[in-house]
């Protein structure tokens, strides 16, 4: 299993972004056992997919305007104002 990180920009073109953004949403959510939404549309995801694997199931909810990055998380990793809760999941999730 890995932590990957996920982050998206959706760039809002028509009536269309509310379904896009959902579409990505319930996509991230299928992908892993542990997921967390730490910033607007950047995710932590426990998954044994690959980058690819994952990149390749939301891609397919994307525009070619779209950007995403799927990156393996690990430690060490630095972050800030997450609280006591949020620091104790990364710590346990970045090995």
């Amino acid at each position: 299993m890995a932590t990957l990180l996920i982050s998206y920009d959706l760039n809002k073109e028509g009536s269309n972004y509310e379904k896009k953004r959902d579409a990505v949403v319930k996509e991230i959510k299928s992908i892993g056992t542990e997921r967390w939404r730490m910033l607007t549309t950047t995710w932590l995801v426990v998954t044994s997919e690959t980058t690819k694997q994952v990149r390749n199931k939301i891609r397919k909810h994307l525009d070619s305007n779209d950007r995403m990055i799927v990156l393996t998380a690990k430690a060490p990793a630095a972050w800030h104002g997450f609280g006591d809760k949020g620091s104790t999941w990364l710590k346990k999730v970045l090995k």
